[in-house]
């Protein structure tokens, strides 16, 4: 009987202290995070995606931005979408002939109190640029 009870006790532990956000890392570009705190978090973090000057001929539109939210309840239950598709979507509403997105930077903030409510902002900002050339041809 001990020994189920210890078996649950570290099953529950396991799921409450696990969530589905996953950890956050230090990454290469200079910006370092911890990982969300069970209890309470307030963090900000951000992320900046490499150049991607694209080796063919554009013309800048200007600068966009979008947010996203995710939200998980309980543990239990998680809805939102702040995937890059979605939010680059978003972002390039502002200039609707735009091809693509360059400079892109992700910041995020997460707010959680005792994993009852946890909510992932994120912010994508960029610069909308049109492509004036025929993409290469592949081979």
């Amino acid at each position: 009987m001990k020994k189920m009870f210890v078996l649950g006790a570290m099953f529950a532990l396991t799921a409450l202290l696990t969530g589905c956000q996953g950890m956050l890392w230090s990454n290469q570009n200079g910006f370092s995070t911890v990982s969300g705190g069970v209890l309470v978090s307030d963090m900000k973090g951000g992320l900046y995606l490499q150049d991607r000057h694209p080796a063919r001929k554009f013309k800048v539109l200007g600068k966009v931005s979008s947010e996203g939210l995710t939200t998980g309840y309980l543990f239990l239950v998680s809805i939102g979408d702040s995937s890059y598709q979605t939010l680059k979507k978003a972002a390039l509403e502002k200039y609707r002939d735009a091809d693509d997105i360059i400079d892109v930077e992700l910041d995020f903030r997460n707010d959680n109190i005792l994993g009852l409510i946890n909510k992932l902002h994120v912010t994508l900002n960029g610069t909308a640029v049109k492509y004036t050339d025929m993409p290469p041809a592949r081979q």
